[in-house]
């Protein structure tokens, strides 16, 4: 039987394509329909849409797009491992699955058994937009004899190609065309622009990518090749646990919410946050943790998972692995606690040999992440604190056997030359190379009379530009780390640097403090505070290189200056207020 094609009127027939191009590595599904239409050598878009789906144009970069099924009835094979196929291997569906509901219809409203996955058509904050990699164009043609749209570059937040390290391009560097077009197929790495330069035209004018960026994609890439669907309730258990073992806690078990995200935005360069997340691009960051409960991290939006699973666990393995681990835990509902009777004993010794198991896979994963990272028992319960607090329930002497198993691994290496050991741990050349220009890098940061920009260690090592790094690992770059601690500036410097930089930059509001404090977009409270502490210096006329530093030296304002008044509590205010208490020697508030 044929389907009817409403745009044309007419009743085709379910024939067999004549031929549809496999997919390449981690191809998108839009790239294949691209590919096809170029093969097929169409003169219009629309007779492509007609052929494959029966349908005006439409577009095709939606998490699931649209007539999908009716391509998989063109095909050979059965129509629904051909649809599984197609969205698994074609779409970012398989990501999603990671961290959203688990049940998926089609367009007809059909239910396919082999993907269960209710997904939104729209990627938040990410519609209309196609990433390309100028490296992966000329590598794919050199590879494969044709370019492709990659999957792994249409991830939410990732700006950066994960092999090359450069940054991804989203539209034409020439006439600054966006490669998607509303209801079009994406040709852009296969036909030349409307200004007539070819894509590959750009590949020598390409722009590094920051560690974080290539970390990040590197992680989402990771993420994509080896998602598996998590119920919500485990992902939240997955979150908490890590959060507990990173030290965020509150008490014996609450999570410490406002260091949680001041850790976040600690690690994260301002525009890189924007740029990977689409809450602090527009500002709507009231209940961005709101993924810590089971019954809404289904509706936060894929982008902040994965920025925030990052932030925890920095390698998709480790993620992964996590998750594994809270599937094989073994958990005795309440009704199941008390005095069991003989036949009841007898049917739970399965469940006994089955917990016993678990350790035994638990206490090699923890030797074995020892040995890997060279971690020590202290290091363990830092990192993987969840699973040596179950370990230890369950055994209480598993320390002294990973201990045992380290110390016996140590020896069986023992026969390496301690000059190789040294080379693989410490690298002094590239260490002093990096730290020199991170130290460079810090003082023209310093020197610089624009409006200041908080100097974190990523905005460091940003800035430092050693091309080809990738975050340095501690136990490799120790001198890198030293620099960082010392170059970096603490909240209440950057506060000071602020304050000089508007009252310079602005004398004719001088001595009006509130409204210097609002120029300069400063918490309120704090901002007085600074204000008050720098209302000594005079307006000696324009900024000049070196001035705002120098003016804080001279003051005894060291970068890790701690504040007027370390001592004074301040009201939390902005994204992470929290009810207002009385404070001791304060008015009442009013109600």
């Amino acid at each position: 039987m044929g389907v009817k094609n409403e745009f044309q009127g007419v009743k085709i027939p379910d024939k067999i394509l004549p031929f549809f191009p496999a997919p390449f590595p981690d191809e998108a599904i839009t790239s294949q329909i691209g590919r096809y239409h170029i093969l097929r050598g169409y003169r219009t878009e629309r007779a492509t849409y007609d052929e494959l789906f029966q349908a005006a144009p439409f577009t095709l970069t939606y998490w699931v797009p649209y007539h999908i099924d009716r391509l998989a009835k063109r095909l050979p094979g059965s129509p629904e491992a051909n649809h599984a196929t197609l969205i698994k291997d074609g779409t970012l569906l398989p990501l999603f699955r990671t961290f959203g509901r688990m049940t998926y219809e089609g367009a007809a409203g059909q239910k396919f058994q082999s993907i269960k996955t209710e997904v939104p058509r729209r990627i938040v904050g990410e519609s209309g937009i196609t990433h390309l990699c100028l490296s992966c164009v000329v590598e794919d043609m050199d590879n494969y004899g044709a370019p492709y749209i990659h999957r792994a570059h249409q991830i939410p937040g990732v700006t950066a190609c994960w092999k090359h390290e450069t940054k991804t391009i989203e539209r034409c560097n020439s006439c600054k065309c966006p490669f998607e077009i509303p209801k079009s197929l994406i040709l852009s790495p296969w036909k030349a622009c409307a200004c007539g330069r070819a894509i590959d035209s750009f590949a020598n004018i390409e722009e590094q990518a920051t560690p974080m960026e290539i970390d990040f994609a590197r992680f989402a890439k990771d993420l994509l090749h080896g998602a598996e669907a998590i119920e919500p309730e485990l992902l939240v258990k997955v979150y908490k646990n890590r959060i507990l073992g990173l030290g965020f806690r509150r008490g014996k078990s609450q999570i410490a919410r406002t260091k949680l995200l001041a850790a976040i935005e600690e690690s994260y360069d301002q525009e890189q946050l924007k740029k990977m997340d689409f809450a602090h691009r527009k500002g709507r960051l009231s209940g961005w943790l709101n993924l810590l409960s089971a019954t809404s991290a289904q509706e936060a939006p894929l982008g902040r998972h994965l920025l925030f699973a990052h932030f925890l666990f920095r390698e998709a393995k480790l993620f992964l692995n996590s998750v594994k681990l809270g599937q094989s835990e073994i958990i005795t509902p309440p009704s199941s606690v008390g005095t069991l009777l003989p036949r009841e004993a007898n049917e739970a010794a399965p469940r006994r040999s089955r917990k016993v198991l678990a350790g035994v896979e638990l206490l090699d994963m923890l030797t074995e992440v020892a040995v890997r990272n060279s971690y020590g028992l202290e290091d363990l319960w830092i990192y993987q604190f969840g699973a040596m607090k179950r370990l230890v329930k369950f055994d209480h002497d598993a320390p002294q056997r990973i201990l045992a198993r380290i110390s016996n691994d140590s020896l069986r290496k023992s026969r390496t030359p301690s000059s190789q050991k040294c080379t693989t741990l410490y690298d002094r050349q590239a260490d002093e190379k990096w730290a020199e220009a991170i130290q460079a890098a810090s003082v023209l940061l310093y020197a610089s009379a624009e409006k200041p920009v908080k100097i974190t260690m990523n905005r460091l090592l940003k800035e430092a530009a050693v091309k080809g790094s990738t975050w340095p690992n501690a136990l490799k770059f120790p001198l890198v780390y030293a620099v960082l601690e010392q170059c970096r500036e603490s909240q209440w410097h950057f506060y000071a640097r602020c304050m000089v930089w508007v009252i310079h930059k602005y004398p004719e509001h001088a001595g009006r403090g509130s409204k210097l404090v609002k120029l300069a977009k400063l918490e309120s409270h704090k901002g007085v505070a600074v204000f008050q502490h720098l209302s000594q210096i005079g307006v000696q006329g324009g900024l000049s290189p070196n001035l705002i530093i120098s003016i804080l030296q001279n003051l005894g304002m060291p970068k890790d200056w701690r504040g007027p008044n370390p001592d004074k509590d301040f009201y939390v205010t902005g994204r992470r207020y929290i009810r207002r208490e009385r404070l001791p020697n304060s008015k009442p508030i009013p109600v």
